[in-house]
């Protein structure tokens, strides 16, 4: 019994020292991995990281040397509305044409040219 006792301890030990093995090997071998992995992965990507950050000086360096000149203008207030070149008096098919108080233009009741001028509104 005792050597029975005595195989099995020694199984035991064998088998401990075995998984204890085999774990530090696969520790090994994943750790090995994971540092290939990073250093594949790194490389280009510490490369990549860099071009982009030379593009965006690039940019940078083109947006500040372009001349004023050709910027697109700042957002100002919006244009004031153009000045109404009708009289008040102008109605009808005459409305809104654009006349002037001395403008001419032909009365198409008579037409005969009239001349427009802002005293005959008053």
């Amino acid at each position: 019994m005792t050597d029975q006792q005595h195989a099995i301890d020694q199984a035991r030990q064998d088998t401990t020292a075995a998984v204890t093995t085999g774990l530090t090997e696969i520790r090994a071998v994943v750790r090995d991995g994971l540092n290939r992995g990073t250093d594949t992965l790194r490389d280009p990507l510490a490369t990549i990281s860099t071009e982009l950050v030379a593009i965006r000086a690039a940019i940078n360096n083109v947006q500040r040397d372009r001349p004023a000149a050709e910027r697109p203008p700042a957002p100002s207030a919006p244009p004031p509305e153009p000045a109404a070149h009708t009289r008040p008096d102008d109605r009808g098919e005459h409305a809104g044409l654009g006349t002037t108080r001395h403008t001419p233009r032909v009365d198409p009741g008579t037409a005969a040219i009239a001349e427009h001028l802002d005293d005959d509104a008053s």
